[in-house]
């Protein structure tokens, strides 16, 4: 998923700070900055078997203000 402005375009060098979840149990914290694409992505080394969800805890852009909304998403490993 991209991050996108109240027009629809991606939103490059934003801040984006997420929780990470697996199984509904809490993991850690990340924070990365989107690329061009309006795209981050976050990486969870020797991951162990599960249902992993983020909580998007914050995002900083120029100019922008986070409407607040975690987009739905999970990942099976």
């Amino acid at each position: 998923v991209a991050l996108l402005d109240d027009l629809g375009n991606p939103v490059s060098g934003a801040s984006v700070s997420i929780d990470l979840f697996r199984d509904g149990s809490f993991v850690g914290s990340g924070t990365g900055t989107t690329g061009t694409d309006g795209t981050v992505t976050f990486t969870l080394k020797n991951a162990s078997s599960g249902l992993y969800t983020t909580t998007v805890t914050d995002v900083t852009a120029t100019g922008l203000k986070w409407d607040g909304i975690t987009p739905a998403n999970e990942f099976s490993k």
